[in-house]
């Protein structure tokens, strides 16, 4: 269930990996694409001595749902910018709330399987994470050509709340 949900969480991060630049130059910031990409890593990575202890002291909720969260409403930004401002504001939130989320799942994932199937945990992680990545990427392409590059973030800030739910769903009957 844990990997289903990085799944989820992949395939609207997709739209960041596959469509920032070509987004981007639709605006006329393309100057500025390969700085959305340092603020969203220096965001990233910001961030993650600090929700690893978090997780570690209050548990997997108390990240995963700020983290996503942010992640949407960095989507939801993204989609409605105009100017160098709001592009890098998306940044900042996609960043953070990403850059929180994946690790977390992802040791959310491996600590949901037995010692001897971490191995396992792992690969079934990645495999669903690629697979979320793969998919979307063609899908969020289908829907800009289709709709729009605003209609595609949109969609993917809200599958990413729906994978908050999913995420209350599949914990619901466990501490995390």
């Amino acid at each position: 269930p844990i990997a289903l949900m990085a799944m989820l969480v992949s395939f609207s991060y997709a739209s960041i990996m596959s469509f920032i630049a070509p987004f981007a130059e639709s605006l006329n910031l393309m100057t500025y694409a390969g700085l959305f990409f340092v603020i969203f890593a220096i965001s990233m990575m910001s961030l993650r001595p600090f929700t690893g202890k978090i997780y570690d002291k209050f548990g997997a909720k108390f990240v995963i749902y700020p983290a996503l969260a942010t992640f949407s409403l960095g989507l939801f930004v993204l989609s409605q910018i105009q100017n160098l401002a709001g592009f890098m504001l998306a940044a900042v939130l996609v960043g953070i709330g990403f850059g929180s989320a994946q690790p977390c799942i992802q040791t959310l994932a491996i600590q949901s399987a037995p010692k001897h199937r971490m191995g396992h945990a792992t690969s079934t992680f990645y495999t669903c994470y690629d697979i979320g990545i793969a998919i979307g990427s063609v899908v969020v392409g289908l829907l800009i050509v289709e709709f729009s590059y605003t209609f595609a973030f949109i969609a993917c800030a809200v599958l990413t709340l729906l994978s908050i739910a999913y995420f209350k769903i599949i914990t619901s009957a466990k501490t995390t």
